[in-house]
């Protein structure tokens, strides 16, 4: 019993996380750029991606798809992380 609570608070504290980044990034765009906006909406689809409960917790289809799109952000921050650390690597072979 208390173990579906403390899994339905972080799945409500991960949604939570989620629309502040969402909101955060709505920001940037309408009332201009800000470094810390940006930092603070990355840290929190990154704290979203951390706190939704992972693999058999949920017995839910729905949050099973609402947990797929929540961490949607954070796959493409992780994605673009690696492009840049895989240029990185390949600007060796660019050198004379």
């Amino acid at each position: 019993m208390l173990q579906a609570i403390v899994t339905y608070l972080r799945a409500a504290m991960a949604l939570s996380s989620f629309m502040l980044g969402c909101y955060l990034i709505l920001d940037l765009l309408l009332a201009g750029f800000s470094v810390w906006v940006l930092i603070v909406a990355v840290l929190a689809f990154v704290a979203t991606h951390f706190l939704w409960p992972k693999g058999e917790e949920l017995n839910s289809d729905v949050l099973d798809v609402i947990g797929d799109l929540i961490d949607l952000p954070y796959r493409l921050i992780a994605l673009m992380l690696r492009g840049v650390v895989n240029i990185g690597k390949s600007a060796d072979d660019i050198a004379p």
